[in-house]
């Protein structure tokens, strides 16, 4: 196993003299894998496979599940409209999350539809329209497996654990329930592993950079001074700012974001020799705000394009239809106001949607299906999208339930992981530990202060610092590149043998993952826990 995760990398390590330029671009530029092509061979078999899984029977059940009853309306209207339109007549309806994983999810019924008029019915039969609204849903899944495997090779410079990190998405439970049913929380996860990915390219960039400056002018002569443009980092902020037009808890790891690469800044610097890098590094943080605060604001902006361009949208002249605007703005401190224009409108839209979060709470809105974010990585409630008897004695069920082998080893995994970076200082532990943070933490603040309704599906934006912690501790377990052979064999057995488990395991929750028709006794013998029924 080509890693060497054993060896403290970051701050603990020590760092080579300043003049020493190639000690110091050998450590700014770790190298790359040389298998270039095999690489990508490689992720696209993972890729394949995930792909396959979901794709497979795709249009059963043909009914609508769960919340697809919403999006599928939404997301056709928006194609057709340009906008998403309340269900009983032809007005902007409101609506509480933000288009772009809507334009992503319409696609499908753009390609493949067959013409039905998706209006607000509980029971339809068609397999090819049911096929056509999830279809965008299960290739986009399929791609979040290809990015990781791409992310997880260029984090560790292993294709061997980036492709570990990847098949492991590829057969979680939960991943594969979202990527098989018509929500937004797949195209959410797309745009954040996208946004995660770009990051780590432009840290790369970024110490390439450094090394060019040290080359030209060593590291007095160029003293930590502005490394120019960074285009790849811009593309991070479309990313967030897409990832944020989907669901708005992309904001949390836009945060994280921001923190993660301002630290790889002062890293880069550190690194090179600068003197006092945190203070020089400082300079970096209006390039920061702009490329991962304005740009992901614009991307976000325009992806209500359809909004703007329309005008019979929800406040796209401030006043919904058929209210009485005196009182209404009254109520809401804004006076008597003339009607306005599509950027008043605009804010209030945004200020409407605030509201609407601020008052889902567990008081007002329960819901039987509601977990809390303490619950989530022992997979304590998760949710059941549909649940049917076809006829006596059977179950035909799709529950959106995380593979326990992933999720319940990834307590002891991530603990493994806080504890390298605490004590190693590498920042390949820090940057799992950030995102997995970033997009976990936050929940407990609505749970707590909020009393949100919340569940299970929320934790997706987690997996995939899950995988890749996973794949990290199979990377520890090797003992790296200075390991004897029997280290490298037997801990290369071990993470064998999990992923086997693993697989096994996605293997046996597959009939109630993807609405196969069992037994009840045996759909009954896969709710490990009282909870999960």
């Amino acid at each position: 196993m080509a890693v060497s995760l054993a060896e403290p990398v970051g701050a603990a390590a020590p760092a080579p003299a300043a003049n020493d330029l190639d000690a110091v671009r050998r450590r700014l530029l770790p190298p790359m894998p040389t298998d270039r092509v095999g690489s990508w061979v490689a992720s696209f078999v993972v890729f394949l496979v995930a792909l396959w899984l979901r794709v497979h029977r795709l249009d059963i059940p043909s009914k609508q599940a769960f919340d697809e009853l919403y999006y599928r309306h939404d997301s056709y209207n928006i194609w057709k409209h340009g906008i998403e339109l309340d269900a009983d007549k032809f007005e902007g309806g409101f609506i509480v999350h933000p288009p772009v994983g809507k334009w992503m999810l319409g696609l499908g019924q753009v390609l493949f539809g067959d013409g039905l008029d998706p209006t607000y019915v509980k029971e339809l039969s068609s397999r090819k329209e049911a096929f056509s609204w999830r279809i965008m849903a299960a290739v986009v899944g399929a791609l979040t497996v290809l990015m990781l495997c791409r992310l997880g090779r260029r984090l560790f410079r292993s294709t061997l654990l980036g492709c570990t990190a990847g098949l492991l998405m590829a057969v979680d439970g939960l991943h594969f329930t979202m990527s098989r049913i018509a929500l937004l929380d797949i195209f959410l996860l797309f745009w954040l592993v996208a946004a995660a990915a770009c990051l780590l390219v432009d840290r790369d960039d970024l110490r390439r950079r450094v090394a060019a400056r040290l080359a030209e002018h060593g590291a007095d002569g160029w003293n930590g001074r502005w490394t120019g443009i960074r285009p790849w980092r811009m593309a991070a902020g479309v990313c967030l700012g897409l990832a944020v037009g989907t669901k708005w808890s992309g904001v949390y790891f836009l945060v994280a974001a921001m923190l993660i690469s301002l630290a790889w800044e002062i890293g880069a610097r550190r690194v090179a020799g600068v003197r006092r890098p945190g203070k020089v590094a400082l300079r970096s943080v209006a390039p920061i705000l702009l490329t991962l605060g304005v740009v992901p604001v614009a991307a976000y902006v325009a992806s209500y394009a359809g909004w703007f361009i329309t005008d019979i949208g929800y406040r796209r002249t401030c006043f919904p239809a058929g209210v009485d605007t005196g009182t209404y703005w009254a109520r809401w401190g804004y006076g008597h106001l003339a009607d306005c224009g599509p950027v008043k409108g605009f804010i209030r839209y945004q200020q409407d949607i605030l509201e609407f979060h601020k008052q889902l709470n567990t008081a007002k809105d329960p819901h039987s299906y509601q977990s809390h974010p303490i619950g989530w990585l022992v997979l304590y409630r998760p949710v059941a999208y549909w649940y049917v008897s076809p006829s006596t004695g059977t179950s035909q069920a799709i529950v959106g339930l995380g593979t326990p082998a992933i999720w319940w080893a990834s307590i002891p995994a991530l603990l493994v992981v806080l504890w390298r970076w605490a004590t190693t200082r590498d920042w390949r532990a820090g940057f799992i530990v950030a995102g997995f943070a970033a997009n976990y933490i936050p929940w407990f603040w609505s749970d707590i202060v909020d009393h949100r309704t919340m569940f299970f599906f929320y934790a997706l934006p987690m997996l995939p610092f899950i995988c890749l912690g996973l794949a990290y501790c199979c990377g520890l377990a090797s003992g790296g590149r200075r390991a004897g052979p029997d280290r490298r064999m037997w801990g290369a057995l071990a993470a064998g043998g999990y992923l086997l488990l693993v697989i096994a395991n996605f293997v046996w929750l597959y009939p109630v993952l993807s609405a196969q028709v069992i037994d009840y006794q045996d759909w009954y013998a896969r709710m490990w826990l009282k909870t999960w029924i």
